[in-house]
């Protein structure tokens, strides 16, 4: 097998194996909080799910912890969002996902250089009093494959900042890495701004239509807090951008599978998670104080 087909059947693989059965569209979320429990499903067209607990862990320290995780997808709109914090608490994280097929129309027998975009934006926070042992990440992705050829693409952003052993004599790592067709508009500890692109040259056939090309978008995140006494926090919060697009030249247009992908405008952002986390942090301040009090 040769380098370029190894490459391209890693892209096929990575592609569909995440893709739900029921067809060539739709959406996917996955939530998980501590090992403890977990939340996943499929639709055709959107999917949302939030969760959140504060309370007092018996599991082997005796602290007041809370955590928050949500996660949604919509092509109607084309906005993937997720956000997660943990308070004294091991991990939550979120995974949301869509995928569609398009066909692009336009001139018969040309050649349309078209783009899959992905711009995402976001922030983090870690607390860096007493036990360290936390961080938070990011990783947004967008891959692409011109179906019954080698034309293909896939780009990725990750983001992660990590306290780990103790602050006095401990260590701290701060990585921000794209691969691929990146923009970086900022990419801070506590905040990130990228873009992410996908670029094809699509041969229109003598009908006027271009194969199926398959696309999936990504946005994948966790938040990890220490569960020793003395607890602290992380957050990550995607909840109003992770806005997937499809750039396409003058006079070329396209169909999707789901039949739905960008066909609402894009509502006002909301991030209900800052709300959330906030509250739920001063609960848990709350708990440890009358620990410590007590």
């Amino acid at each position: 097998m040769s380098t370029k087909s190894f490459v391209l059947a890693c892209l096929c693989a990575a592609l569909f194996a995440a893709q739900p059965a029921f067809g060539q569209s739709g959406t996917h979320l996955e939530l998980y909080w501590g090992g403890l429990g977990s939340v996943s499903g499929s639709d055709p067209v959107k999917i949302a799910h939030e969760y959140s607990e504060s309370g007092f862990s018996q599991r082997e320290h005796m602290a007041a912890y809370s955590f928050a995780v949500s996660g949604s997808a919509n092509l109607e709109t084309g906005l993937l969002k997720g956000a997660a914090m943990a308070s004294a608490w091991d991990q939550a994280r979120f995974k949301s996902t869509f995928f569609d097929e398009f066909v692009i129309t336009g001139a018969p027998s040309s050649i349309a250089h078209i783009g899959m975009s992905f711009e995402v934006d976001g922030s983090g926070d870690l607390d860096d009093v007493g036990d360290t042992n936390r961080e938070y990440g990011l990783e947004a992705k967008v891959t692409s494959l011109l179906q019954g050829t080698s034309i293909g693409a896939s780009s990725s952003y990750t983001h992660l900042w990590g306290l780990y052993t103790f602050n006095t004599g401990g260590s701290e790592i701060f990585q921000s890495t794209p691969v691929g067709d990146v923009v970086v508009n900022q990419n801070e500890k506590s905040f990130f701004d990228v873009a992410l692109y996908n670029w094809l040259d699509v041969p229109i056939g003598a009908s006027g239509r271009s194969a199926p090309i398959a696309v999936q978008w990504i946005l994948d995140g966790h938040a990890t807090a220490s569960e020793f006494f003395g607890g602290g926090f992380a957050t990550v919060d995607v909840g109003n951008t992770g806005r997937a697009g499809l750039i396409l030249p003058a006079g070329y247009s396209f169909t999707s599978a789901s039949g739905a992908f960008l066909a609402q405008p894009v509502p006002e952002p909301r991030s209900w998670i800052l709300l959330v986390s906030g509250l739920l942090l001063m609960l848990s301040r709350i708990g440890w104080r009358r620990i410590a009090a007590g």
